[in-house]
């Protein structure tokens, strides 16, 4: 992956690991099993790859996080845990 600079590259990933999280709870959703269970919690998606900074002209490596709250009662169980844990991924 090549980006030039931190702002595109945080909204690259925000973009890109967002969507992938989206077609997970899509998929997830998808299966009889999941459906019938009215809280599923909290789904995470962690990506961690190889970088070339062309600003910089060097090679980096770069991770990502995003969650999505799945649990289908209201009752925002997910969420909350994303906002305990988001912290330990973003620095």
């Amino acid at each position: 992956m090549e980006y030039a600079g931190e702002a595109e590259l945080r909204r690259t990933l925000k973009d890109h690991v967002s969507s992938m999280v989206r077609l997970m709870e899509g998929r997830m959703q998808g299966i009889e099993r999941c459906r019938r269970v009215g809280g599923l919690g909290l789904l995470i998606a962690h990506v961690m790859m190889l970088a070339w900074d062309t600003h910089a002209g060097i090679p980096t490596s770069v991770q990502y996080s995003a969650g999505i709250d799945v649990n289908r009662d209201g009752r925002g169980d997910g969420e909350r845990l994303w906002g305990l844990i988001e912290r330990t991924f973003i620095r």
